[in-house]
């Protein structure tokens, strides 16, 4: 779409992922500096077009990378067999 740069795309899936840092997505600095609204505002275009974004956090991956990739590959497979999440 031009407004992003994202860390995973899978465009046989239309799916975006991120991997977002704690301190640069989510922590103070992210809130002063507005980027937590842009990041709102990315993921509705992108989805408003038709694609499915997964954001995960620093925290979320580094606790259970293994949930990352599952919740990926779930919404690939439901989607897949027609089924809508």
């Amino acid at each position: 779409e031009g407004i992003t740069v994202t860390d995973f795309y899978l465009p046989d899936q239309n799916i975006a992922i991120y991997c977002d840092g704690d301190f640069w997505h989510k922590g103070k600095w992210a809130k002063k500096y507005n980027i937590i609204r842009k990041d709102h505002w990315q993921t509705k275009v992108l989805e408003s077009s038709g694609h499915k974004v997964f954001r995960f956090g620093e925290t979320e991956i580094s606790d259970s990378p293994e949930k990352c990739i599952n919740l990926v590959k779930t919404f690939i497979l439901n989607n897949r067999n027609g089924k809508q999440l």
